[in-house]
């Protein structure tokens, strides 16, 4: 009996030896088994923080998803090109008050009274303005509209509207970049409104002057109206008999010159004879 004793502490000594060694093991195996697991990528030796870091820095690099989330509002914020420039080289507005007309069309031959001078220089007129470019090639085409009422082909020298053409064609390009067509605002006998009668005018029965004034604008079916154009127009025209019908056999534009002295208003030959070289 007095043997038990020291063997049962000698045992309960090794116990704890063996404890402690199994807790030491233990410890090592978590310490260097499952540590690396919460913290470190399989088969790397970065962080998992780290790696993540470096997959987003690369869709940045790869995709500019990051930069162009930075640089978006550069973008959406810049100003828009300015007009400012082709506002300020706009042709000027209508005239007050004046409504948008749509465009001039050339009279029915059929329907003017070809014994009226004045019903025939208005329409041959009215015809000439007659330029659009949505339906003429050229201003050529409203000129080849007034040949019902001429005695020669418009290209004749007798008539200034292979000038009228010329002007026109001049703007053109500007007029078709609109759609645009010319709009007539007035045409109106002069010398009839003046109430002054045909034999103070210098007409007979074969022989007729009207003085016609018109005023006319470009316009586009855009919104777009080009420059105001005035002219003063003396047409001329004969008839082989009184129950003949009038045809023009000059139309005339005057070139104001300050030193020379106003062209007459009055008879159509005195007219021709100080301004035509043919003196006809």
């Amino acid at each position: 009996m007095p043997d038990e004793a020291p063997q049962r502490e000698k045992f309960t000594v090794a116990q704890l030896v063996l404890a402690a060694a199994a807790l030491a093991v233990v410890g090592l195996v978590l310490i260097f088994g499952f540590g690396g697991d919460d913290s470190d990528e399989p088969g790397t030796s970065q962080p998992a923080s780290q790696a993540d870091g470096d997959d987003a820095d690369g869709a940045d690099d790869d995709g500019g998803d990051g930069d162009d989330a930075n640089s978006a509002p550069d973008v959406t914020s810049s100003p828009e090109p300015s007009t400012t420039a082709d506002d300020e080289t706009s042709p000027p507005p209508l005239p007050p008050g004046m409504e948008r007309p749509g465009p001039t069309e050339a009279p029915d031959p059929a329907t003017v009274d070809h014994q009226s001078p004045s019903q025939i220089a208005l329409a041959a007129l009215t015809a000439a303005y007659s330029m659009d470019t949505t339906t003429d090639e050229s201003p050529a085409d409203a000129m080849q509209r007034v040949e019902p009422w001429l005695a020669d082909t418009w290209k004749s020298r007798e008539y200034d509207l292979k000038d009228l053409e010329d002007e026109v064609e001049d703007d053109w390009n500007d007029w078709a970049d609109h759609d645009g067509y010319a709009s007539i605002n007035v045409i109106q006998d002069v010398i009839s409104n003046d109430a002054v009668s045909p034999q103070e005018r210098g007409d007979t029965e074969t022989t007729a002057m009207r003085k016609i004034a018109v005023s006319f604008t470009p316009l586009g079916r855009d919104g777009w109206n080009g420059q105001l154009e005035d002219a003063t127009w003396y047409v001329h025209m004969e008839r082989p008999s009184a129950s003949d019908p009038w045809t023009i056999v000059e139309m005339r534009r005057p070139v104001f010159d300050p030193t020379t002295r106003p062209l007459p208003t009055g008879s159509p030959n005195s007219w021709s004879s100080t301004h035509d070289p043919g003196n006809r």
